[in-house]
């Protein structure tokens, strides 16, 4: 059973713009729903790669667990960490360094966090539904118990089952992905069977098979119910090949993908209104403004006159600058992503292929340079660019203020108050100075 969610709602940012569904294709699972699974390690020191990892692999939800959030640079990183385009829901740990967990998805998506009234413990639970409770999406992290953190094994599992019989009374399908830190692949690992057997009691089952730490375990999980078909086959693992700020290799989880069984949604589409004004013959353009009547009005009410500028002087805009409307479809804006990083990026695919199909140690290590080399042109690449530009922006504070705000986080949209015209609006501002 294929499930269509190409029926989306325009976000609050884009209320402004006109949003068109694209026409929806269907080539083989390609089409369906990319889910992933990432334990961050800190997305701090990794922001840029792991953005640039969503985009390569065209990912529609990241399921990110250890993200490290929660101090007072969160927006900045998360400006670095979100492409445009994307949205993000997480719960940062509050009392202690480390942990947290997070959703990034398509922001044609419709994913709303659901607040816990229960606070857990034990574990890090980060719930969300989908487009309409589609189905419902829930990202867990539990730490390793230890005497600094006081968690112990017996209580996290009396709150694991509390959740999980909390999550079966949803009528729609679920999906719990994150990472429990049991040894699921050893049989010898008491937390791991009860965790195992906790699942099979309830009819859900762990759809991960294989390593997902680089010591051979595996810890992190997909589950779903035993007769779902929400996911399309077996998940698949993968070393992302993501490098830290300083080039090294800071990961100790493979990212694990799994097909959502439904179809992906359209890009969003935007409709503008431009005026090619640069095409406007001067002269011409000058002539028709000095035979305008405006200039030799003499209408004593200022109102009128201004109406009557603005008038006359919009019908000669009409005439050498039509405006016309324009569709483009909404993608990640990289400005500073050019022929460099996508020569870089091939190379290193093919050094990929090449490393899959031989094997071979020396075929690892052209690899792994190939890679450290890539993102050093990424971070590189991005750092001249916003030099380059803060530069020629020069003397121009507010140019300048514009561009360091949205670097760091913040919004650079102009709200403004609700009117019902722009005459009415500027007479309250003149009321209120």
């Amino acid at each position: 059973m294929i499930y269509n969610i190409c029926g989306i709602r325009a976000s609050p940012s884009c209320s402004n713009m006109k949003v068109y569904p694209e026409k929806s294709h269907n080539w083989n699972g390609a089409n369906q729903l990319l889910l992933t699974l990432l334990n961050a390690r800190s997305v701090k020191n990794k922001a840029l790669s792991i953005n640039d990892y969503l985009i390569s692999n065209d990912i529609d939800i990241l399921a990110l667990t250890e993200t490290w959030l929660g101090s007072i640079a969160d927006k900045c990183v998360i400006s670095e960490l979100v492409p445009n385009g994307y949205g993000i829901h997480h719960i940062s740990r509050t009392e202690r360094k480390g942990g947290g967990v997070a959703i990034i998805h398509k922001s044609n998506l419709e994913i709303k966090p659901i607040k816990r009234k229960k606070q857990l413990t034990q574990f890090e639970l980060l719930e969300c539904s989908i487009n309409s409770n589609l189905f419902r999406l829930f990202v867990v992290y539990r730490p390793p118990p230890s005497r600094n953190n006081k968690l112990k094994t017996t209580t996290f599992f009396e709150e694991w089952l509390e959740f999980l019989d909390y999550t079966t009374e949803f009528s729609g399908e679920i999906i719990i992905v994150g990472d429990l830190n049991f040894h699921l692949d050893d049989v010898s690992d008491c937390g791991g069977r009860r965790f195992t057997e906790s699942l099979s009691d309830r009819g859900l089952v762990q759809q991960v098979e294989g390593p997902t730490h680089i010591r051979g375990h595996t810890l992190d999980v997909i589950i779903s119910r035993e007769n779902s078909s929400i996911l399309l086959g077996e998940p698949s693992i993968e070393d992302t090949q993501i490098y830290n700020d300083k080039s090294n290799a800071s990961l100790d989880h493979f990212a694990v993908h799994s097909r959502i069984n439904l179809s992906k949604p359209a890009r969003l589409k935007k409709s503008l209104t431009i005026r090619k004004i640069n095409n406007i013959d001067v002269e011409s353009f000058k002539a028709d403004i000095d035979t305008n009547c405006f200039i030799h009005n003499n209408d004593p009410d200022i109102e009128n006159l201004v109406k009557s500028h603005n008038s006359d002087l919009k019908a000669v805009l009409d005439k050498h600058a039509p405006v016309q409307t324009k569709i483009i479809t909404m993608r990640p804006n990289t400005e500073w992503y050019g022929d460099k990083i996508r020569k870089a990026k091939v190379e290193r695919r093919k050094a990929e292929r090449t490393m899959r199909k031989t094997k071979l140690e020396v075929h690892k290590l052209i690899n792994k340079e190939l890679c450290v080399t890539s993102n050093e042109i990424l971070i590189q690449s991005k750092t001249d660019y916003y030099s380059n530009k803060i530069s020629d922006i020069g003397n121009d504070h507010k140019t300048l203020f514009k561009l360091t705000n949205g670097l760091l986080g913040n919004s650079n949209d102009v709200i403004l108050p609700s009117h019902q015209s722009e005459f009415e609006l500027s007479n309250r501002f003149d009321i209120f100075s």
